[in-house]
């Protein structure tokens, strides 16, 4: 992912498939008590695939701005969304933290004001008179 729009375009599109299947799994359950075991497992297959593209997109973005940590947040919300799924939040909130660890993830760049350059130049030219000094 080389662009924080691209990666928030993606990561948006399969966060919001975890919502929808889960849904469509609540609302099946409802209809058709007879295929209860059936609909979860599909619904938790669907989840873990889904979780494991959002992963992988983490895992591309944070390699691309040196942010590696991102992809512990698709982890810790598909734990909670496969496995503890009556606590609906957390995995809302750790999607939401790996879409903006993602896209504040542009370097920082120092700006070095002209008078700082030149007390910078004079204490490099002092110490490189001090090594070589040292040197000899």
């Amino acid at each position: 992912m080389k662009n924080g729009v691209v990666y928030t375009l993606a990561y948006m599109f399969f966060m919001i498939l975890t919502y929808l299947w889960r849904i469509s799994a609540f609302s099946a359950m409802k209809e058709s008590a007879d295929n209860f075991d059936n609909l979860v497992f599909a619904a938790n297959i669907a989840l873990f695939i889904n979780y494991i593209i959002l992963i992988a997109i983490a895992y591309s973005r944070g390699k691309k701005v040196d942010k590696k940590y991102i992809v512990i947040f698709p982890i810790i919300a598909g734990l909670f969304d496969v496995i503890l799924a009556f606590i609906p939040l957390v995995p809302t909130v750790m999607n939401i933290i790996a879409i903006v660890s993602g896209v504040s993830g542009n370097k920082v760049v120092y700006v070095v004001q002209q008078s700082e350059q030149k007390e910078t130049k004079k204490v490099t030219k002092k110490t490189n008179k001090k090594t070589t000094k040292k040197d000899k």
